[in-house]
């Protein structure tokens, strides 16, 4: 009895997506969790440097929401307020409660390819989907190319945007369409979101979510209330990431920032691998994405009569970012009346995400076209399908499985590009890996250090086109590659430095000034010159020196903050209230 009992619950959770999902996660993070490895790409230090640096504002309680106290080299330089604020206060304390790297490496990428099937799961069991195709539609995804190399090898915020984010985002656009109405709780608080981890996936996810709108509007009864809706859903997703944009505005209004590296050569290939017919691609589309997509294309205009809107607005979503992320966009043509879009958009293969997603959904909802009630036959070819795609996303974690056991550990991603770092252990395996599995986490951030200079303060506005002609990188390994005679600490919300000058002299020091950076030198206040990279020149006393920097953002800011926090708290009290009602109805 005891038996075909158990029996019986092993089939029941066998049924369950949850089970499927986290078995495929377990299946891809696999050497993570057993030999205790550290997967790293080209972006890994640089968001390293941000969640340890919220990690230990959180652990010391010194606070500050603008210059980096512990990581970037303790220089004072701004990036999180920048750059996934909230977010990054998220990461460092889930990297707190994991203790080490190791830990929180497996337990982030097991939490976002979770999600990311549920996320899948939900668009096609919203699209009609049997269960058994809306898994196998998810496991499709989450060894999907985007998630894959984005986030699994570079540990890129695009990555976790087009990992986690873009299906949630979609599905909100799915019941857009199919009520053929806006609900604008939903929708503005998936862009806050977007908007609070990302900008660049923002601006994917309101890119995908047009044709949904126009669609929507073109069907609608009532068209003004839609755009009201559209309208009222866009202030309130401001609302809710005001310390965003009030962020942005207090830091480059008051400073010539050196922006992200531009890439001028958006219809190159690499900027754009968007491969076709060609392998087991996971950078680009590949023969098997390539011929699926060619098939739902030909299956849904042979079987027109039963598709759906829904299922036609998501085609033209698709060839829509199929487009955007080739090389047969005109990207050369917009960058002559854009040049910004170098900045902005850097590698167009960054769209293929939704590319990826959407075709995965309609091959499934062909599959209901095509198939008879048990629909076996088509899962059995979906599993097929599955098991071929399996393959090339585990030579990826075996490839930087060899990476992390060979001698130097982090081989690939140390070098002096726009994008690399610099290394006084590069040829020390065994350290390195120690670092990464100590519960001193400031040991792995002191293996790699990351010479990107995004954000750094410049006296003069940057010219993009000779953007490679200026030393940023140089200058910034000469004064934060031995600093060994400069001590750091924290103190409150600022940060402190201290050093012994042999003489008087006019020196260069490694903290970072911004037009908002208040300075204090031997108890004076200063407003010292500043080099290419925004460190100071000050003039230093025989003896002991004492500098102390901090931050003082405008009242805009301070403003904006206000409004987002008041937002959020609202909406809270708003969903909870709805819940109290929902339960004592009668």
């Amino acid at each position: 009895m005891s038996n075909h009992h158990n029996k019986h619950l092993l089939i029941q959770l066998i049924k369950l997506p949850v089970f499927w999902i986290c078995t495929l996660a377990l299946v891809i993070l696999g050497t993570l969790l057993t030999k205790q490895e550290f997967w790293s790409g080209y972006d890994t230090y640089f968001h390293m440097n941000s969640i340890y640096e919220d990690a230990m504002q959180i652990k010391t309680g010194h606070f500050s929401y603008f210059i980096s106290l512990f990581g970037f080299e303790k220089s004072g330089r701004i990036v999180n307020s920048l750059y996934g604020p909230i977010f990054n206060y998220l990461l460092g304390a889930l990297l707190l409660l994991c203790g080490s790297w190791i830990r929180f490496e497996f337990v982030t990428y097991f939490i976002t390819l979770v999600t990311c099937g549920f996320g899948m799961y939900s668009c096609a069991r919203e699209l009609k989907m049997a269960k058994v195709t809306s898994i196998i539609v998810a496991l499709f995804y989450m060894v999907s190319g985007p998630v894959m190399t984005l986030w699994i090898r570079n540990f890129e915020f695009t990555g976790f945007g087009a990992t986690v984010l873009l299906p949630f985002v979609l599905l909100v656009g799915i019941r857009m369409l199919k009520a053929r109405q806006i609900k604008v709780i939903p929708l503005a608080v998936m862009m806050a979101i977007c908007l609070q981890i990302h900008l660049m996936t923002s601006m994917i996810a309101a890119l995908a979510l047009i044709p949904f709108f126009i669609c929507s509007l073109v069907l609608a009864d009532n068209r003004i209330k839609l755009i009201m809706h559209a309208i009222a859903a866009a202030i309130l997703a401001i609302c809710l990431s005001g310390n965003i944009f009030g962020a942005i505005y207090d830091v480059y209004s008051t400073n010539h920032v050196i922006p992200t590296f531009p890439n001028f050569n958006l219809q190159l290939p690499v900027a754009n691998k968007i491969v076709f017919f060609q392998g087991h691609s996971l950078t680009g589309l590949g023969t098997f994405y390539t011929w699926l997509l060619v098939i739902v294309i030909i299956a849904m205009f042979l079987r027109y009569r039963s598709i759906t809107t829904v299922d036609w607005c998501l085609l033209l979503d698709d060839v829509l970012f199929l487009w955007l992320s080739s090389i047969y966009f005109p990207w050369q043509a917009m960058l002559k009346i854009c040049p910004e879009l170098a900045l902005i958009i850097q590698f167009p293969v960054r769209f293929i995400a939704i590319v990826f997603i959407i075709t995965l959904l309609l091959m499934g909802r062909i599959g209901l076209t095509i198939a008879s009630k048990p629909r076996r036959i088509v899962n059995v070819l979906l599993a097929i399908g599955l098991l071929i795609m399996l393959h090339p996303a585990l030579q990826i974690t075996h490839q930087e499985s060899m990476n992390w056991q060979s001698a130097n550990a982090i081989q690939y991603w140390v070098h002096p590009s726009p994008n690399g770092g610099f290394s006084k252990d590069f040829h020390q395996g065994a350290k390195i890996r120690q670092a990464f599995r100590s519960p001193d986490l400031g040991q792995a951030v002191n293996v790699v250090h990351k010479i990107t200079t995004d954000y750094m303060p410049t006296p003069n506005k940057v010219n993009l086109k000779t953007y490679y002609h200026n030393p940023f990188n140089q200058d910034y390994i000469k004064i934060f590659k031995n600093q060994s005679k400069f001590r750091k600490t924290t103190q409150k919300h600022s940060l402190l430095m201290s050093w012994q000058s042999p003489k008087a002299q006019r020196m260069q020091v490694p903290l970072v000034k911004y037009g908002h950076t208040q300075v204090q030198l031997n108890h004076q206040e200063i407003n010292p010159k500043r080099t290419l990279i925004g460190t100071m020149m000050v003039k230093a006393r025989p003896g002991m020196n004492r500098m102390q920097i901090g931050y003082q953002p405008g009242l805009l800011f301070k403003s904006l903050s206000l409004i987002t926090i008041l937002s959020w708290l609202l909406l809270i009290i708003l969903g909870i209230h709805k819940k109290i009602r929902y339960f004592i109805r009668p």
